[in-house]
């Protein structure tokens, strides 16, 4: 029995990896979260030789839910998450893509109407499968970054500097989109706010936003991040629905 979370990219599941095992070790925590840490993460688009990354849309949702299904015809998944960048889009527009995508290859599944809320997509050997969703999001927009970026708990006087620079650039009639600032803001917390000296010799794979420096970072020093930020509270409300159940 297990669970499985589709995510959008490597870096988030990276960074749900660090949230469950979080929440798992906390002492008055009375239950444990289950995701297998190999085979409970799915990204929209599976690593393939020569495969461009697609982005996120009805059409890769579709396909991860699928590769779910194929999963179901040899092992008992028991919950299906869905986290998704909310983005510039409201909550709706992402229920919709949720549901229209869930209904492509779960042509029975009940209808999402909010987040965190575990609805039957099938029935196997009447066993009842149930998914949820949730968007990364701080404020009811963003993505992974913005989240980031909002939990950091360590000085950050490089990345915030950066301010200085988008001012900058804006009053020569440029525009910097949000989500381009957000990324740009972690890569410079990560390479050189938080950055130890040691570290530094090998900055490109344990100080920076790439797959691997990411997975360094969570795994080794994710204290620089406040994972008792009550921004977090509805994301761990989503993560706490994967409970094992006996």
């Amino acid at each position: 029995m297990s669970n499985v979370i589709i995510v959008e990219a490597e870096n988030d599941a990276t960074f749900i990896k660090a949230m469950v095992k979080y929440m798992n070790e906390q002492e008055d925590n009375n239950f444990s979260i289950n995701l297998d840490s190999q085979k409970g993460y799915t990204t929209l688009n599976d690593k393939t030789p020569n495969k461009e990354y697609r982005g996120l849309s009805e059409t890769t949702l579709t396909r991860s839910l699928q590769r779910v299904k194929k999963r179901l015809e040899k092992e008992f998944i028991q919950k299906v998450g869905i986290i998704i960048d909310i983005d510039q889009k409201s909550q709706q527009e992402r229920l919709d893509l949720v549901n229209k995508s869930m209904v492509n290859i779960f042509t029975e599944a009940e209808k999402m109407t909010n987040i965190n809320q575990l609805v039957k997509i099938i029935t196997i050997d009447q066993q009842d499968i149930k998914a949820a969703c949730y968007f990364m999001n701080v404020n009811g927009e963003g993505n992974l970054d913005t989240v980031l970026k909002k939990i950091k708990n360590h000085e950050s006087i490089y990345a915030d500097c950066l301010e200085s620079w988008k001012e900058c650039v804006e009053a020569q009639n440029k525009k910097v989109r949000q989500q381009d600032f957000d990324k740009v803001w972690i890569n410079n917390y990560l390479r050189y706010d938080t950055c130890t000296n040691k570290e530094k010799g090998d900055a490109n794979a344990k100080c920076s936003y790439n797959e691997e420096g990411f997975k360094y970072i969570m795994e080794n020093k994710s204290n620089i991040w406040n994972l008792e930020h009550p921004m977090l509270e509805d994301l761990k409300t989503f993560l706490a629905l994967f409970e094992t159940e006996t």
